[in-house]
């Protein structure tokens, strides 16, 4: 049974006022609760033991050598037992390193930077099964600690590739560790700023035409962004920074984005009823430096885009607590008039975004085969969750008719893709569409 289960339920048992404040344990985050652990209090030991992973990924043959970085955290684990966190720390350390120690190699190690955030050095594996077992690690602990929410979707992780050669040359303390990987996350951040700064130039714009099936009705427009490349052919914006490590990339592209709208509001949409739906990503809402930027481009729009314009929370995991949506969608809602988020096809869960400022919940169905025999099952279930949740729903990147079908069959509210409509170069009007 998850950890959070048995800690409510015990509270209900024992009937215990909601004001009593949780008991403190005695914590400390080191020493380490698994071998794979580095204890930075222990000098010598933690040297040799950095000297002697460093040996291991030098000794593979230059061409094959298996190195990553990742870094976890734990910030929505934290969040989600609230006031019960002192209390129980002690022992979510001691199911996440036990975690560590089951999945890690046994050259792999970890340490713990903050009680919500470790690093994980590896050369047992490539990058890509690095980010495999990052996957499982996350479910393991997810589901040990909360249990009800799908998949890793509480544990937030990043894989990197990283030359252990040069990049632990020298190093023998915490402290030196803890820098060298700062200074390396800052050069991912300033190369993501310098390809975004040289590629801004090839963005462009058009628009996916959002119906309402139920009323058959096109009413909004949601922005697309494509990179245009040397032929002339529009690709995603991940075509040019497949993953954006730290956000750098997303933020600068949802900045950029909520400017354009900004331009198109006061132009081809100024006085116009329909909408236009503006995708934003949850690291640049929740990092302090990437919303303020954003949120500095919400104050120049127009006066009417808070009647015309509606955010698309684009990438919120299910794993960020129903308070944290709700903090975050109270930013942007003096500059829109609705909110939207999605969800991933195969993490179908509401229950964060229930009552946290979210009007619709969104699922994209591009890599979904409308003839499967659980693609029905599965657009049932986002109505059934969304209804619970009291959200309307909708379907994105809908890509054949087929699809179409069984999305007014199963009762979506909304739906867009290249089945019905096209995406245009300009936002529209408001208008009436066959559907059927």
């Amino acid at each position: 049974m998850a950890l959070a289960n048995l800690l409510w339920g015990k509270k209900e048992a024992k009937a215990k006022p909601a004001a009593e404040p949780a008991k403190q344990d005695d914590f400390s985050l080191y020493p380490p609760r698994a071998r794979n652990g580095l204890d930075p209090k222990k000098m010598d030991e933690f040297a040799k033991r950095i000297a002697g992973f460093r040996r291991v990924y030098v000794a593979q043959r230059e061409d094959q050598r298996l190195g990553s970085l990742q870094i976890y955290r734990f910030d929505r684990i934290r969040l989600r037992f609230g006031t019960r966190w002192e209390g129980v720390r002690e022992k979510v350390l001691s199911i996440i390193e036990s975690a560590f120690s089951r999945r890690l190699g046994a050259d792999d190690v970890y340490v713990a930077v903050s009680e919500v955030e470790y690093y994980v050095l590896i050369t047992s594996v490539g990058r890509q099964d690095a980010e495999l077992r990052g996957a499982r690690l996350a479910a393991d602990i997810t589901g040990k600690l909360l249990g009800t929410l799908p998949g890793g979707a509480a544990v937030g992780f990043k894989t990197m590739l990283f030359d252990f050669a040069n990049g632990l040359d020298g190093v023998t303390t915490f402290s030196q560790l803890k820098s060298r990987i700062e200074a390396f996350g800052r050069s991912i951040d300033e190369s993501e700023a310098a390809l975004f700064a040289e590629n801004a130039h090839r963005l462009r714009v058009h628009f996916k035409p959002t119906i309402n099936l139920q009323k058959n009705l096109l009413h909004s427009y949601e922005i697309l962004v494509r990179s245009e490349d040397e032929s002339g052919m529009l690709l995603g914006p991940e075509s040019l920074c497949p993953g954006s490590v730290n956000g750098v990339f997303d933020a600068l592209l949802d900045t950029w984005t909520m400017k354009r709208a900004g331009e198109i509001l006061q132009g081809p949409m100024a006085g116009g009823r329909s909408q236009i739906i503006v995708p934003v990503h949850y690291e640049t809402l929740s990092s302090n430096n990437f919303r303020d930027d954003f949120l500095q481009a919400c104050r120049r729009l127009p006066e009417h885009s808070s009647k015309q314009m509606i955010i698309h929370f684009c990438d919120f995991s299910p794993g960020v607590p129903q308070s944290r949506v709700r903090e975050l969608a109270a930013y942007i809602r003096p500059f829109c008039s609705a909110v939207v988020a999605s969800v991933p096809n195969h993490q179908i869960y509401t229950e964060h975004l229930e009552n946290a400022g979210v009007k619709v919940v969104m699922m994209d169905v591009g890599t979904l085969d409308p003839e499967s025999a659980d693609c029905g099952d599965l657009l049932a279930d986002l109505r059934d969750k969304a209804s619970s949740s009291r959200l309307r729903c909708g379907i994105s990147n809908t890509w054949s008719v087929s699809m179409s079908n069984q999305a007014m069959r199963r009762g979506i509210d909304y739906l867009n893709g290249d089945a019905l409509l096209e995406p245009t170069k300009q936002p529209g009007k408001i208008m009436l569409v066959k559907t059927r």
